[in-house]
């Protein structure tokens, strides 16, 4: 089970969850954190050029990567992240601990390594998986 994931459970658009719960991921090589300030639609330019930002709200993104990963482990990652919407109870860096919120996945890619005879019927060796999380319900300000 990873330390900066905890738990994951998948929900619907709306932010209701269902009882699908998913604990065993494996630890990622890297995790990077990043917020998104959304603005209004009254954001923009003015007539004069000066900026309008009319931030209304937050979202957070989760960059995860895994590197070195077995077919096992590899087919672990991405049937964990196979959802349209979930709970991801992660750590975040800016509450200093562990947060649950609302995201959707994004893009996610498998880089293969090797599928050489000793890989091979353990689905390969995978140089680098990565997945991205979006929050999809925000932090309105």
């Amino acid at each position: 089970m990873s330390n900066l994931i905890r738990y994951i459970q998948i929900a619907h658009a709306d932010g209701t969850s269902t009882d699908r719960i998913i604990t065993d991921i494996p630890e990622p090589s890297s995790y990077v954190w990043g917020m998104q300030d959304i603005s209004g639609q009254e954001a923009g330019r003015t007539m004069t050029t000066d900026a309008w930002k009319n931030k209304v709200s937050q979202a957070r993104t989760i960059e995860l990567t895994w590197v070195g990963l077995s077919g096992v482990d590899n087919a672990k990652v991405l049937n964990a992240f196979n959802f349209e919407y979930a709970y991801v109870t992660c750590f975040d860096p800016e509450a200093n601990g562990y947060v649950n919120k609302h995201f959707y996945v994004g893009d996610r890619k498998s880089e293969l390594y090797s599928f050489a005879a000793q890989y091979s019927r353990n689905g390969g060796l995978w140089s680098k998986t990565s997945v991205k999380l979006i929050q999809a319900i925000t932090d309105k300000v």
